[in-house]
């Protein structure tokens, strides 16, 4: 280190400078050990000249500099000069200080930061805070409406996250954990079948629900069920990750059931013997009372479609076509819907139907003035039109001995479908194009194979059946409960 000799004090030195080493000091130590060298040889500055009888008669005064130092911070100083103790002190407080460490001085001042040669101190960045569940609910839900998807689907969907949110709690979605996943489905292995639809049930909170549940003998959910349940939550928490909401879906750390356990049989087929029961003496006072039970059934059991694809039938929806009479399966009108787009499709009839008098039926329909083939079915805005039919179907089974769960109008679906496969074997894709299900065809072949011609769906249907024999309908059967159906249609309108 080298120091600048006042010059008054040359003569007396005899040089002009002094140089000392920091004997391997680096850093702090050796910039401190600097400031304290330049403190000391300024003391002794004073003292030479108080020595000098001359000087006696001068005051007192010191005169050094120092020629640069850099400091740890970048900071470089330049021609330093010190004229008195009190330069001195303030120099080595200000190099102590300008070379600090410690920025809490400063923390929020970050001009004086500047001023002192420190960069300011920026505040630590702050995570945003997660948005609770119930917010991203409501625009996940908003998201599917705009991208139309089926209103029974947004349903299910708010029925399965509400009950996330009301048992695990409304927390914010980064800290949703696999545990809170966990938890849930504990829980729901205490959730009864159909709550919403015992009494018993009603107007309780779902812990609530549990702890009853847990206190009767009451059916629980189907694999199935709580399968489905995990799907959708599944689609929601792998939406929040496309989105950037969340960075991973917490239901990834989750083991699942077996595919064997979760493909648990849900519904199982009519056997020959519920057939002769369902189509036997009782059928007729039963299903001559509303049309929808008489040709509903009908319908169900020979075309093996869904309850609301039939309850929501048009009669522009029956049609003749290159010969063939059948159904439009479609969503041509506002209150139509389809459960996917492998459900639009066109079902040719069994002759058996016709001779029973289908035709006349609709002729019936029209000629009252209605454009609903089964306007007495009222509407429910989440599920369509066949709530009411599937439930008297229920009712009506129940009656008649036929008293499993899995027992329901679904079940003509299945029948169809195994007696088309099993026992007559018909090819997958034609049972598939009959039944609106996605044709299983591999990957890079769907571009290829052409769908099955009309004539092999009707042979397919004609082979069916379907195996039981019918009432005849007579012309004018429905007339009162049709022309009721325009009354109260007029009625609404007018309102």
């Amino acid at each position: 280190m080298r120091f600048l000799i006042p010059q008054d004090l040359r003569p007396v030195v005899g040089s002009r400078f002094l140089v000392r080493s920091l004997k391997g000091l680096t850093g702090d130590r050796a910039r401190l050990a600097a400031a304290q060298l330049g403190m000391a040889l300024s003391q002794q500055f004073e003292r030479l000249r108080l020595l000098d009888d001359d000087m006696k008669k001068k005051p007192p005064f010191l005169d050094f500099g120092i020629q640069a130092v850099t400091l740890r911070n970048g900071v470089q100083l330049k021609g330093i000069d010190i004229a008195s103790k009190k330069d001195a002190k303030l120099f080595a407080d200000f190099v102590r200080d300008i070379d600090s460490d410690d920025d809490t001085e400063f923390a929020d001042d970050p001009l004086m930061a500047v001023a002192h040669g420190r960069t300011p101190r920026r505040p630590a960045p702050t995570a945003p805070a997660s948005p609770l569940l119930s917010e991203r609910l409501r625009v996940y839900v908003d998201d599917m409406k705009r991208v139309g998807r089926a209103p029974k689907n947004i349903l299910d969907t708010q029925f399965t996250l509400g009950l996330f949110i009301e048992l695990v709690g409304d927390l914010p979605i980064g800290q949703i954990q696999s545990a809170h996943f966990r938890s849930f489905f504990d829980l729901m292995e205490s959730w009864p079948a159909n709550a919403s639809k015992k009494k018993e049930f009603v107007g309780l909170s779902p812990a609530e629900v549990i702890a009853k549940a847990r206190q009767g003998d009451y059916a629980l959910l189907e694999s199935r069920t709580k399968e489905k349940h995990r799907d959708r939550l599944a689609s929601f928490f792998n939406q929040m990750v496309r989105e950037g909401v969340i960075d991973r879906a917490p239901h990834l750390g989750m083991m699942h059931p077996r595919k064997a356990e979760s493909e648990k049989i849900t519904r199982t087929p009519f056997d020959p013997a519920e057939i002769e029961l369902i189509f036997g003496p009782a059928f007729q006072p039963w299903a001559t009372k509303w049309p929808h039970r008489f040709w509903g059934t009908i319908l169900g059991f020979a075309t093996g479609a869904r309850v609301n694809e039939i309850g929501q039938l048009y009669v522009q929806d029956v049609e003749e076509t290159h010969g063939v009479v059948g159904i439009h399966i479609r969503a041509s009108q506002p209150d139509q819907r389809l459960k996917n787009a492998s459900s639009s499709r066109f079902v040719p009839l069994p002759q058996r139907v016709l001779d029973a008098g289908f035709l006349a039926f609709v002729e019936d329909v029209r000629r009252t003035g209605n454009a609903r083939l089964f306007p007495n079915l009222p509407l429910d805005k989440n599920s369509g039109y066949g709530d009411a039919l599937s439930d008297q179907f229920r009712a009506y089974v129940k009656k008649l001995g036929i008293t499993g769960r899995l027992k329901s109008f679904h079940c003509f679906r299945h029948t169809l479908i195994t007696a088309l496969h099993n026992e007559h074997g018909f090819p997958a894709t034609v049972v598939q194009e009959v039944t609106g299900h996605e044709r299983s065809i591999p990957n890079g072949l769907s571009h290829y194979i052409q769908p099955n011609t009309l004539k092999a769906r009707q042979e397919a249907v004609d082979t069916y059946g379907p195996p039981a024999q019918f009432p005849k309908y007579e012309s004018g059967m429905f007339d009162a409960e049709l022309k009721r159906a325009v009354i109260v249609s007029n009625r609404k309108k007018g309102s």
